[in-house]
């Protein structure tokens, strides 16, 4: 049996008068289900996989625009084309915001239905083909060079790419992919464990090194500070390169992003982790320089991070900056003291 083009989901009011323009859909090889309200659509939507959905934005009762927002809950990547009876200004502004992929303005004919479903379906097909090609052969680079000599920044790139495939196979489940990414990144965490124990040592000897935890301000913070600028220094515990990666396009309409990377320190437990990124010493050096600071918070884990705040202004100090006023340290625990600096940021 042949497979169908695309599995569509059609909700208009006047469902009925539409046969023809189903049929039409149905013969060029797509499967086509109509519905006559938006609830119907949402309660089939939570029970079966649709590759597309038109939606009639003026219906009795919950209207077009109303089930749009509970469709994007629902399946957020879903393309939907809503078909109005005007093109109203606020729906090219929904197309344009991404919220709709294409509309129609009634009365619509197969032909232009046939077409927008077809650019819209082929689009997500030939995107799914093209990651499947290309992890394909990036599988067979990856494996090469765990073969080669690896360095520090062979071992980011490789990270890299592995993290921005991941997340471009969680939107295409359907690749069947995923489990051997994973199979890979196991294999790739393998290697790098190992190199860790070959180099680790030899970058506490003073050899050549990556930028490490102790290395931070001095490295990302400090060339700014010493040129006059302000700082806002964001640290924060377990974030993974794919997580960032995720969030990272919210902040483009805002920032001019780079980006770059460094090594953790071992242990790579936070109270070891993160006083080295405030402090710029080894826990080591840390106990011996200040063991009163330190060892102050020897009573549990948690504690051994109290002394944040001063041991970044010893490490500015140690890098002959000193501020006025001292920099200004919060650390933010759940969402209430979010909210608290957020709505205090602006005395800051």
């Amino acid at each position: 049996m042949k497979r169908a083009k695309g599995k569509i989901l059609w909700a208009d009011d006047e469902i009925e008068h539409l046969k023809s323009h189903l049929m039409f859909l149905e013969e060029r090889g797509f499967s086509v289900t109509g519905v006559a309200n938006a609830d119907d659509a949402i309660g089939l939507l939570r029970k079966e996989r649709f590759d597309l959905v038109l939606l009639d934005e003026m219906m009795p009762g919950k209207d077009g625009i109303q089930a749009l927002q509970e469709i994007k809950q629902i399946a957020p990547g879903l393309p939907v084309i809503m078909v109005t009876k005007s093109e109203e200004e606020n729906l090219m502004e929904e197309a344009i915001g991404g919220q709709i992929d294409d509309y129609l303005t009634k009365p619509v004919n197969p032909s232009q239905i046939l077409s927008s479903c077809k650019r819209i379906l082929e689009k997500q097909r030939i995107s799914r083909e093209k990651i499947a090609r290309d992890y394909t052969a990036e599988f067979g680079e990856i494996t090469a060079m765990l073969d080669g000599e690896m360095t520090p920044s062979r071992w980011i790139d490789l990270h890299l790419r592995l993290s921005e495939r991941e997340i471009e196979l969680d939107g295409h489940p359907d690749l069947g992919l995923g489990q051997t990414l994973q199979d890979q990144r196991r294999e790739c965490n393998l290697a790098f464990g190992k190199y860790i124990e070959s180099e680790y040592i030899k970058w506490m000897r003073g050899g050549d090194r990556p930028v490490l935890s102790v290395d931070v301000l001095k490295h990302s913070v400090a060339p700014h500070l010493e040129a006059g600028g302000h700082v806002l220094l964001i640290l924060i515990d377990n974030l993974r390169l794919d997580q960032w990666l995720t969030l990272e396009p919210l902040v483009y309409d805002f920032y001019n992003v780079s980006r770059d990377y460094y090594f953790s320190i071992l242990p790579t437990a936070t109270p070891y982790s993160r006083n080295a990124v405030f402090s710029g010493l080894f826990p080591s050096e840390l106990d011996a320089l200040y063991p009163d600071l330190y060892r102050k918070g020897d009573a549990d884990e948690l504690s051994r991070n109290r002394y944040e705040h001063q041991m970044l202004v010893l490490q500015l100090e140690k890098l002959n900056i000193r501020l006025k006023p001292e920099p200004k340290y919060v650390k933010i625990m759940n969402a209430e003291e979010a909210r608290q600096v957020e709505n205090s940021i602006a005395s800051y």
